[in-house]
């Protein structure tokens, strides 16, 4: 069907013109809108800075820190020269324990305005949970420099006097290899430094050399997730394989950390160790092996000389060992290796048996029977 045509006359065209003309007066007289200037006119940068700054401030007392942090960090963007949000944005990471961060933004905010009194606080809170000492004392002396009736680090001077005296006795007890004591000092020390990476590893390489390897791989590994080129952290995970006679992983180990740290004495020292080990222990077997027991009881006995430490492969030569003695009728001696892998590892079942084989053979019945 087509589409209708509606034809307007004259009379309508008038009347439809006028009321158009009625429509114009009528929309020229607009009621007046009250408009803020702030509305019309933008906010400046340092504005908008500030008030990101408050609403961080907000988020910060009610302990939302990470969004606390994003809004000084907003802040700081719009605002790039105020010393106030890097302390601000300071202050927020040390409440999430970043300290390294923290202490960035601290020592940004005093190159900023190197009066800012509170910025060296946190730099001084922030060494000393990163345990440096003389960071620590440095920025101390500067807070009472600035104001010299300040409380604000009288803990972090006397924490840090703390340190110095527990490194002093936790370096003696290494030397001595008081490895035990050197665990409880740094336990000590890390009430202190929480965040200090070297105490956490040179107590992991305590713990390794007690023989607690599970404990020593916890805190490497965790440490290797915040520094994954720590030539430390491998150097304690290649120590754990090389105390669980893991030798070719544990080189491997000690080869990375060289990588890392050409100069790390100590990767340089177990490498050479385990590498030692390796060969005098693959030598003995074959010795053993091709029926040259006096050779492989040598090459067992200086084996044994390597490391007094390492109870696993200790527990393994001595027990080598005393299946020499068996072979060239040192039954004695057999049952005296016996003993010993056994005070390294009482569930040591080959080294049990073996030494009720030798109390038969020296018609021991007792003790033969009694041992199992």
């Amino acid at each position: 069907m087509e589409d209708e045509v509606i034809e307007i006359s004259d009379s309508e065209r008038e009347e439809t013109s006028s009321n158009s003309e009625m429509d114009v007066e009528i929309t020229t007289e607009q009621p007046a809108i009250d408009v803020k200037a702030e509305q019309i006119v933008p906010k400046d940068a340092a504005t908008i800075a500030e008030e990101k700054k408050k609403l961080g401030n907000d988020q910060y007392k009610a302990q939302n820190y990470q969004n606390a942090l994003k809004l000084y960090t907003d802040a700081i963007s719009l605002c790039p020269d105020s010393a106030a949000y890097y302390g601000n944005r300071a202050a927020c990471y040390m409440m999430l324990l970043n300290y390294n961060s923290a202490l960035t933004d601290a020592r940004h905010a005093i190159r900023i305005d190197p009066g800012f009194e509170k910025a060296y606080v946190r730099v001084a809170k922030c060494c000393l949970a990163l345990g440096d000492i003389i960071g620590t004392e440095q920025a101390v002396k500067m807070v009472n420099e600035l104001n010299s009736l300040s409380t604000a680090v009288a803990a972090e001077q006397t924490a840090a006097q703390k340190l110095r005296q527990l490194e002093a006795t936790i370096q003696a007890n290494y030397d001595s290899k008081s490895y035990r004591n050197v665990v409880f000092y740094l336990d000590s020390a890390l009430k202190l430094a929480p965040a200090c990476l070297k105490y956490r590893l040179l107590k992991a390489e305590c713990l390794a050399f007690l023989g607690r390897c599970d404990e020593a791989l916890d805190i490497a590994v965790g440490v290797m997730k915040l520094d994954t080129t720590s030539a430390d952290a491998i150097y304690v995970r290649g120590l754990c394989l090389y105390y669980t006679d893991n030798l070719d992983k544990g080189i491997i180990h000690f080869e990375r950390a060289l990588t890392l740290d050409p100069d790390h004495y100590k990767s340089k020292q177990m490498r050479s160790k385990c590498k030692q080990l390796k060969e005098m222990k693959e030598n003995g077997n074959m010795l053993f092996k091709s029926g040259r027991y006096r050779e492989a009881h040598v090459i067992y006995t200086d084996a044994l000389k390597i490391d007094e430490h390492n109870k696993d492969i200790n527990s393994k030569l001595l027990y080598n060992r005393a299946l020499v003695n068996t072979r060239i009728g040192n039954l004695r001696e057999a049952v005296a290796d016996c003993n010993r892998v056994l005070e390294l590892n009482s569930q040591y079942l080959k080294a049990l048996l073996l030494r009720a084989r030798c109390y038969n053979d020296l018609e021991k019945f007792e003790e033969s029977v009694g041992g199992l």
